[in-house]
């Protein structure tokens, strides 16, 4: 269960700015949905694909290979599992931010307008207009968050291939 937790708290964050030039698409007819289709993209590859391309970072024939290497101990296995847990975070990320998008777009001119005016300046500013964007879309954050738990375990093909400890991972060894 922590594997799916951590994996769509990953891609809900992730998420957040694309969700963000999902809301601003322009109000032409369609031009909505062309940014979906093109966010979308890259669900079409497998899972695997994914996996397997980043696995190459892990070869001696890399300068991180060759790192890993030299760190010993389960350094490459831990580098597979924080590259199958990403894997799966980079397919999760586009439909966290169609979910999300639709929260933000929530965010009218007048909010951002509003949140321009904010006289705190710098950090305690910044704090101030992220916890007002977050309390108009913490629907849309719980049901992004809520989704990708639920797509997480049953499309867990990168977690799968780089044998994270999971209950599924337990059976097929029995």
């Amino acid at each position: 269960l922590v594997v799916p937790i951590l994996v769509s708290l990953l891609a809900t964050a992730m998420a957040w700015p694309l969700a963000r030039v999902l809301s601003r698409t322009g109000s032409a007819p369609g031009a909505r949905v062309w940014w979906v289709l093109a966010a979308c993209v890259p669900m079409v590859l497998p899972m695997s694909v994914g996996y397997a391309g980043w696995s190459t970072l892990r070869t001696p024939a890399w300068a991180s290979g060759r790192m890993l290497e030299n760190l010993g101990g389960r350094a490459s296995e831990w580098a597979g599992y924080v590259i199958g847990v990403l894997s799966l975070v980079v397919w999760l990320v586009p439909i966290c931010a169609v979910v999300l998008s639709l929260s933000l777009a929530r965010l009218s001119r007048e909010h951002e307008d509003l949140l321009a005016l904010e006289t705190a300046r710098g950090v305690r500013g910044a704090a101030r207009r992220l916890r007002v964007r977050l309390g108009v879309c913490r629907g849309g954050l719980a049901s992004s968050f809520v989704l990708a738990v639920l797509l997480a375990p049953p499309s867990a093909v990168p977690i799968t291939l780089a044998n994270i400890p999971t209950i599924a991972i337990g059976l097929w060894a029995e």
